[in-house]
């Protein structure tokens, strides 16, 4: 089974989106994913897991994406690299071995993340470039 360890500000909408512009890249996600939804579960590794419940952070996202939310990462992490903390702590905790992360925050992550990190443009939200990425990875 594959993970994919989701962000929201900044992949399934611009980080500093209108209200009517929430989720409104979520589509390209989901069309992506539709195909695979047999072999992929995903994480939601957004700080929107302190505000929302599993149920309501799976009510924002389309049907089949919301499908395939499974789980969320635990406990914030403090300090450098937060993100990648959380994630290889559930990483570890649920012996995922094949994973990627989508985000917008680059600096959450070290260099070392390499190819594990499909990065999105903040101002924009997933695009082609990283369906592209997300779909090698997918067929593999």
């Amino acid at each position: 089974m594959k993970h994919i360890f989701l962000d929201y500000d900044g992949v399934c909408h611009p980080a500093h989106h209108q209200v009517s512009e929430r989720f409104n890249r979520a589509h390209l996600l989901d069309e992506c994913l539709r195909p695979f939804a047999r072999s992929v579960e995903i994480v939601v590794s957004s700080s929107w897991r302190f505000s929302y419940s599993p149920v309501e952070l799976k009510a924002f996202l389309p049907k089949c994406l919301a499908n395939l939310v499974v789980n969320v990462t635990g406990p914030a992490v403090v300090g450098r690299h937060a993100r990648f903390k959380e994630i290889q702590a559930y990483v570890r905790a649920y012996g995922i071995k094949d994973y990627k992360i989508i985000d917008d925050s680059k600096f959450e992550f070290p260099e070392a993340v390499g190819e594990a990190l499909i990065l999105c443009n903040s101002s924009i939200g997933i695009d082609a470039a990283q369906i592209k990425q997300l779909e090698s990875w997918l067929r593999l």
